[in-house]
């Protein structure tokens, strides 16, 4: 259960005069604090599976459970993993983040499972990017903001976000940090949860993976273990240039090409009055 205290009969007032509808501005501060493990799943088959609901919003309203979950590489799961996530957490779509080649040496479980629909939307690390943080030349931080240059890949991956009728919907990349991390944290802004409980939710990542055989090879490959981090300042840098330069997750969208009713409707998924919810 996550710990937070949730007042029962909030938002009643303004849901009776239109609802408690968040607006988009990226300021909100928390009022509540969430335990950021009481996310992970138990899963067999990976390390960094979590649940994006528990979080506070603004306007009296919180990230819905079961909507849209955060993961590593599902190439390990296993066949209970796959009916827990299917049973209990009502799994209906998959959006895998890796590149052809990785999918090609590590298979997602999940994509030809009945009931589940799977889109590879694969977001790009430049090998020459990937030199220059190796080197130190450039820190995390400033390859999530050169990820921003990818519009149509990320409206592409906010369409299919739009998308979802029912269910919840799971997307990952290979450690379930950079490239995940950056579709959550833009996920988690444009509705409207707090700078603070984007970047705790961000920085879990290494003590999650730190383990993982995919984290071991990587740093055996590259000889270091600076890419596997997911340290506050590299996504509070994220977050900054964000507001700096388009004022707000929702602004940088629009930029993006996400239409305005494809943003109400992921609001409209992702949040829910906190009077209207036991967690």
């Amino acid at each position: 259960m996550k710990k937070l205290c949730i007042l029962l009969g909030l938002c009643l007032t303004s849901t009776l005069i239109g609802g408690c509808r968040a607006n988009t501005t990226d300021s909100v501060v928390s009022e509540t604090k969430k335990d950021e493990m009481s996310s992970v799943l138990s899963l067999q088959g990976t390390k960094n599976t979590r649940d994006l609901g528990g979080y506070a919003a603004e306007d009296k309203k919180i990230t819905r459970e079961n909507v849209f979950l955060r993961s590593d590489n599902t190439n390990n799961l296993s066949e209970s993993d796959i009916k827990q996530l299917k049973e209990k957490h009502n799994l209906k779509y998959v959006v895998d983040l890796r590149y052809d080649s990785e999918i090609s040496s590590a298979p997602d479980k999940l994509n030809g499972i009945d009931g589940i629909t799977y889109y590879n939307i694969p977001l790009y690390i430049p090998k020459e990017q990937m030199k220059e943080l190796i080197k130190g030349n450039i820190d995390l931080g400033d390859a999530y903001i050169r990820s921003l240059d990818q519009k149509d890949t990320i409206k592409n991956i906010f369409d299919t976000f739009a998308s979802i009728d029912d269910g919840s919907l799971l997307f990952h990349c290979t450690n379930g940090k950079d490239r995940t991390g950056t579709a959550a944290a833009l996920l988690l802004g444009l509705c409207g949860v707090s700078d603070d409980d984007i970047i705790n939710n961000y920085s879990l990542t290494y003590e999650l993976i730190k383990d993982s055989e995919a984290a071991k090879k990587g740093i055996e490959k590259y000889g270091t273990d600076t890419i596997f981090r997911s340290s506050p300042e590299y996504m509070a840098k994220f977050l900054k240039h964000i507001k700096e330069q388009y004022g707000s997750t929702k602004h940088y969208l629009i930029t993006c090409g996400v239409s305005q009713e494809n943003i109400d409707k992921i609001i409209d998924i992702n949040l829910v009055c906190r009077g209207d919810v036991i967690l």
